[in-house]
């Protein structure tokens, strides 16, 4: 397996991440896709890029982010890779757990697990998680393409960006995004369709994935990524776009791009389940329009750090069946939770930074 880590001006939570790999010794090889256009400045950071199992691509700051992402895949060699946000912690002992599932699975196309969104403060006494809270994972499986085409969108909670996939695919899969032009809300909507498509989507029952949820709202990545700008003003622009599901669907762009989406979908389905032409495109039709009319209905927002408010942590934490096998900060710590052993070095990571 190959990390990718996509990384722009936040070279604070990229130090993070690579003392929290150098920690858990990885045994897979990082590669940094950073088109940062602040300097560097931290020599044990630029020291930790030059690592033997780290490979510091550097790209310009005006390369949209999914192109970035495709010339990263360009060079992956490996079966398996899996994209690590920044400002994210992957829990190693599941991700070496999620290679195994794919090797001995081969009608699954990616797998995760068990996930939790944190948000720290620095303190005078240094960094503490002031809310944690479980972040959206799911199982997806069908007998058909179609019928998990139509359940990923029923049940739409969370993206699979994060997920461990088979390099050839998703490397196919964000090829066919860029070629549309698709700015990271479409990408994100067509590479869970393309991933549903292809093969099961399998949540392992453990801790996976620690996503930061920063104080402004949204993660900083997302934002920029949604938005078409970067936090500092980067050079690199796509017409900006509303979280509001109600302003993003009348977007001047919408047509074109929801054609697009619902052509390369079709076809995929196609593919996998021999369909004709016109019932194909009546699927991804029903499913796509499903999960806006969800969305619409319950006026949710597009933003990640939204869709799981500080307020809510709670009760959500506390909604959660199955005594200490619990998102909260409280019950991972204890170690009799089934996920203490993984959340621990995480958590080392966060507050001993």
């Amino acid at each position: 397996m190959t990390i990718l880590v996509p990384t722009y001006n936040r070279y604070p939570h990229l130090a993070r991440l690579l003392r929290y790999a150098e920690s858990a010794r990885l045994p897979w090889l990082l590669r940094i896709l950073d088109s940062s256009s602040e300097p560097l400045g931290s020599e044990s950071l630029r020291q930790r890029l030059g690592r033997g199992d780290v490979e510091w691509l550097r790209y310009p700051s005006s390369l949209p982010p999914m192109q970035k992402l495709l010339e990263g895949l360009a060079g992956v060699e490996t079966s398996y890779v899996v994209v690590w946000n920044d400002d994210d912690l992957l829990a190693t002992r599941t991700l070496a757990e999620g290679v195994r599932f794919l090797e001995a699975h081969s009608d699954y196309s990616v797998v995760h697990g068990r996930s939790a969104a944190f948000r720290p403060r620095a303190t005078p006494d240094g960094v503490r998680i002031e809310a944690l809270g479980r972040y959206p994972h799911q199982t997806v499986t069908g007998p058909s393409a179609a019928a998990r085409l139509r359940s990923h969108f029923t049940r739409y909670h969370a993206a699979l960006n994060s997920s461990i996939h088979r390099a050839a695919w998703l490397r196919k899969n964000v090829e066919q995004c860029c070629a549309q032009g698709f700015g990271y809300r479409w990408a994100e909507l067509a590479l869970g369709a393309l991933d549903v498509i292809q093969g099961n989507a399998h949540a392992l029952p453990r801790l996976y994935l620690c996503k930061e949820v920063h104080a402004g709202g949204a993660d900083a990545w997302i934002r920029f990524l949604a938005e078409g700008r970067a936090d500092a003003g980067g050079p690199w622009q796509e017409p900006r776009a509303s979280h509001d599901v109600f302003d993003w669907v009348t977007e001047p762009s919408f047509p074109g791009k929801y054609a697009a989406f619902q052509q390369m979908t079709a076809e995929a389905l196609m593919a996998a389940d021999g369909l004709p032409p016109e019932a194909a495109r009546v699927i991804v039709k029903q499913a796509f329009w499903s999960h806006v009319a969800q969305d619409m209905t319950s006026k949710q927002r597009w933003s990640w750090g939204r869709r799981v408010p500080p307020w809510r942590w709670r009760a959500l934490s506390h909604a959660l069946r199955g005594g200490w096998d619990t998102m909260s900060l409280k019950s991972l710590l204890r170690p009799n939770s089934p996920h203490h052993r993984d959340f621990l070095p995480i958590y080392e990571a966060i507050t001993k930074c």
